[in-house]
């Protein structure tokens, strides 16, 4: 599974406010981690032992990348998410 996310958010006044700070990708990953559990438990898709096992594994298959913000207006940036977003 992919997931594309923006890291902001438009405002009322319909500017793009992103955070001007570093994000915590082992943080983010985590509460990820937690919150994807959290739902497979609800909808009984998993167990709580499948979850310890996952767990211990040095390779879960979770994984949070912040990679650098693209422009809007960079055609060749904006293509190359696309096509990477497809091929997944």
């Amino acid at each position: 599974m992919h997931i594309l996310t923006a890291d902001g958010c438009f405002g009322s006044d319909g500017f793009f406010y992103a955070p001007s700070i570093n994000i915590d990708t082992a943080s983010l990953e985590k509460l990820f981690v937690h919150k994807i559990f959290k739902m497979l438990l609800k909808k009984s898709l998993i167990t709580e032992r499948v979850i310890e096992l996952i767990s211990t594994w040095k390779h879960t298959g979770f994984g949070v990348y912040c990679g650098k913000r693209i422009n809007p207006i960079d055609a060749r940036s904006t293509e190359n998410l696309a096509r990477y977003i497809i091929r997944a």
